[in-house]
């Protein structure tokens, strides 16, 4: 049992955060409280998405496009020297090739539905689409075909804004078809409101953000593939309840030049694939961080997952990361040695964290309670596999952590679950056969190490209380250790784990 300030009483980023410390008990698959995907989402404001029965093909505008100009057969619409405007709600199909805009002024109450069945528009140095009034607006990619919509410029207009695809509105893309954008000036795809993709192939290329939706940003399902200079997913709206990014369904692939998903609250897997490679956060949270389901896979990133609350409670993460694989941080306290709130949640799944840095990392408290979790830590002395401020709880699951021999970190003594430490007399070879036995019994745990390492923690359900271990590489004995000692024999080892909070 740990007592935490729970999430759910205030503003992590704010110093006058009320917080209540409450005796938890961590229950292997279970979120802690606060920190399921449901409870999250119910404290957010909720996104707005148009579904398949609000709209209809019955009466549609068929809009065939050509150069600067086009016939419209319908009301609702007009042509006129490279600018297509759309004034009423309804559906319109939209087919060719056009140089210019796509501008929606409609309603406030309006649903507009824009079918595109092939057509390509070319935006110049402003939106391609643009949409400046409605209540909602769903981008429907009709089957069997691919559009196009893109801006040719590094530089937009004055007061223009900087998205091939702008909605003030919320913007909702759909269907069985495929869109291409290409923002060569700004973001790919941008709404003010809520933004939710439910299906399609999207291959996405930006200067900066590729989906940003302002409020909210949804991926529900689809296929995308998106490469860009600044966030794969992103948004931004500061605001209590908004500032979200939730991914339940679809295939992602995201090449980013900064985060591969950033929010300004929070971040929410909770199903889909997602293959990212980002040259700063993988995963980025000012808030709540939290993997329910789904398969991750961060292949390249400075800092993997971060967040001021970090929760895994089902799924498979891979990650891979320069600096700290998993970060607890942020907040308004930021003392490097004390206890900043921060909390990281290990309760199932499975976590494979490939980390220069620290592996494991919280500036406030880490508890592993379930799952399955192997760190191949740092192979230099100034970071460890693990390290928290306020303890390590290890309550549950399967751990193994390994990494170099200058800062390492055991569990505290107070954990539920029995585990061993050890210091190693020199580092481990890449490719070495380990093995962790019982002393003078069988062997509990063995793999072939797939990086240098002097220091260990192991813990299962395996691990005896009070038993010894034997530490053997490439079949020699090496250490043997005291179940719950932090770091004895071998060379230089660290003292044990601090209190719990």
């Amino acid at each position: 049992m740990l007592a935490l300030a729970l999430l759910g009483c205030g503003d992590p980023t704010s110093d006058t955060t009320d917080t209540t410390d409450t005796v938890v008990t961590a229950v292997p698959g279970v979120a802690p409280p606060g920190l399921s995907a449901e409870e999250v989402l119910a404290g957010n404001v909720d996104a707005s998405r148009v579904s398949d029965d609000e709209w209809t093909l019955e009466g549609a505008v068929s809009i065939e496009l050509d150069g600067t100009s086009g016939t419209v057969d319908g009301e609702g619409a007009t042509v006129t020297d490279g600018l297509l405007t759309i004034t009423a709600g309804g559906t319109y199909v939209l087919t060719g090739s056009f140089v210019g805009q796509v501008r929606v002024g409609a309603p406030e109450d309006a649903l507009v539905t824009l079918v595109l069945a092939g057509v390509t528009v070319q935006g110049g140095s402003a939106p391609a689409l643009r949409v400046d009034t409605a209540d909602d607006v769903l981008l429907q990619l009709q089957a069997g075909t691919t559009s196009l919509l893109a801006d040719s410029a590094t530089s937009w207009d004055p007061g223009a804004p900087n998205a091939t695809v702008y909605a003030a509105c919320d913007l909702t893309v759909a269907g069985e078809g495929a869109l291409e954008v290409v923002a060569s000036g700004g973001d790919a795809i941008t709404s003010e409101d809520d933004l939710v993709v439910r299906g399609g192939v999207l291959t996405v290329t930006a200067a900066d953000d590729c989906l940003r939706g302002k409020d909210a940003l949804v991926v529900a399902g689809g296929d995308l593939d998106l490469s860009c200079d600044g966030d794969g997913l992103h948004a931004d709206d500061e605001d209590d309840g908004r500032g979200w990014v939730l991914v339940e369904g679809g295939t992602l692939t995201i090449d980013a030049g900064d985060d591969g998903i950033d929010a300004a609250s929070d971040v929410l897997l909770t199903g889909g694939t997602t293959v990212l490679a980002a040259a700063d956060d993988g995963v980025h949270a000012e808030e709540a961080l939290v993997i329910e389901d789904g398969e991750l896979s961060v292949t390249a990133s400075t800092e993997g997952l971060e967040g001021f609350y970090v929760a895994v409670t089902a799924g498979t993460v891979d990650v891979r990361a320069s600096d700290d694989g998993v970060n607890g941080a942020g907040g308004a306290t930021q003392d490097p040695m004390g206890d900043g709130g921060q909390e990281v949640w290990l309760m199932g799944g499975r976590l494979v964290i490939d980390a220069d840095g620290d592996g494991l990392d919280s500036n406030g408290s880490l508890v592993i309670a379930g799952g399955d979790t192997v760190v191949w830590g740092p192979t230099q002395s100034m970071n460890g596999a693990l390290d928290a401020n306020a303890g390590i709880a290890v309550d549950g699951g399967t751990l193994l952590a390994v990494g170099s021999a200058g800062m390492p970190e055991a569990p505290e003594s107070g954990s539920e679950q029995p585990w061993i430490a050890a210091t190693l007399t020199s580092m481990v070879a890449v490719g070495a056969a380990v093995e962790i036995a019982e002393e003078g019994g069988a062997t509990v745990a063995s793999f072939t190490a797939e990086k240098r390492f002097q220091t260990l923690v192991y813990s299962s359900d395996a691990v005896v209380a009070g038993a010894s271990y034997v530490v053997r590489v490439d079949g020699s004995d090496v250490v043997t250790v005291a179940e719950g000692t932090a770091f004895a024999g071998g060379g230089p080892g660290g003292g044990p784990g601090g209190g719990r909070p």
